[in-house]
């Protein structure tokens, strides 16, 4: 990671929530989708668990708004899983400008 430039992205403001900007607690999570890089600001990590895939269920019905394309599902834990995929590419968040 070191010497590599990485996009971060506020998940407050892409959930729609004011962002607090960057706090002591504050983590990034950087996801790989094989072809790029993008980090994640979050309030802070509580842990790291691994999930088997039997375990993820749909998403409730009760889970609605614009946001809900985001959640990939939820566990009994219960967890909910994000689908860093529809965040990533949520056209939303793509500039698609060049800076000369």
């Amino acid at each position: 990671m070191r010497g590599e430039i990485i996009t971060v992205l506020d998940t407050k403001r892409l959930f729609g929530f004011s962002s607090t900007g960057v706090l002591p607690t504050s983590k990034i999570i950087i996801v790989s989708d094989g072809h790029a890089q993008v980090g994640y600001l979050v309030d802070a990590v509580v842990g790291v668990t691994q999930i088997a895939k039997q375990d993820i269920q749909s998403p409730p019905a009760t889970i609605s708004g614009p946001h809900a394309r985001y959640i990939a599902g939820v566990t009994n834990a219960p967890l909910i899983l994000v689908d860093f995929q529809a965040l990533s590419t949520d056209p939303s968040i793509i500039v698609e400008e060049e800076v000369e």
